[in-house]
Formats: C-alpha cells, structure tokens, sequence
C-alpha cells in the first residue's frame, strides 16, 4: 500500500430519499428495515460529538416534537448509545433500535502513475435509534 495514497474517503451508497436503500440489515428490534429516516428530526451522532451537546439538542427537539432519530457509524455507535441512555435517565422515553451496514467507497491512487485506481467497498456498522415520548 505504500505506492498508494488515499484520494476519497467513501461516503454512503445509500440511495436518494424516495428510493431503496443500499442497507442490510444485521440485526432489527423490532423489525424497521422498511422505514426510512430522513429530515430534520434526525441526529447524526460523530466521534467529535460532546455527548452532553448533543442530549441537550435532543431534549430540546423532543419537546417540540414526539419523536427523533439518532444516527450514527462506526466508532460513534458507543457515543449515540451513551447520549441516549442519558436521556432515558431524565426523560420519559421509549428506544427502538436498529443495528445494519452500509457500503462506503474510498478511491485510492497510485503514488507513480504506471499503477491503476483502486476501489476498495467497506461495510460500515451503523444505528439507528428511534426515540419517542412515553406516554
């Protein structure tokens, strides 16, 4: 790898809101491969996240609205997991998980031009968690 040098790092191959996603499920509780989870009441958890930031912004969503969405990838799953979990302590609320992948792809070129472009497809874990009030 040391003739290579990475030129894009992957993003999702998820299709477009409307259409079917790239995504297999691993594991559903309960089953919600067939929802969708677009718009403004999603939270996309990073690993440059303060947990604390990010509970309070959902907080603050929660009372405007009945439901939101957590989301996040990779090594960030721990830290979406942990914001959730301090909400449960404070609020009144019901979690439904859905753990699956999804398929990035990282375009890597050679450092001397007589090698090809590679494509390297990575699954990537990612979770989903739906949060609503109880009532």
């Amino acid at each position: 790898m040391e003739n290579y040098r990475q030129k894009e790092v992957g993003l999702d191959n998820d299709a477009p809101a409307g259409k079917s996603s790239t995504t297999t499920s691993i594991w559903t509780y309960p089953i919600l491969s067939a929802i969708t989870y677009t718009g403004p009441e999603d939270f996309v958890v990073t690993i440059q996240s303060k947990a604390s930031q990010v509970s309070q912004q959902i907080a603050k969503a929660l009372a405007q609205r009945p439901e939101v969405v957590v989301t996040a990838k990779g090594v960030a799953m721990n830290k979406a997991v942990t914001v959730v979990e301090m909400l449960k302590r404070t609020l009144n609320i019901i979690v439904v998980t859905e753990i699956d992948t999804c398929k990035a792809t990282d375009v890597w070129e050679s450092v001397s031009g007589d090698l090809d472009r590679m494509h390297v497809v990575r699954n990537t874990p990612r979770i989903r968690l739906r949060v609503t009030k109880a009532t």
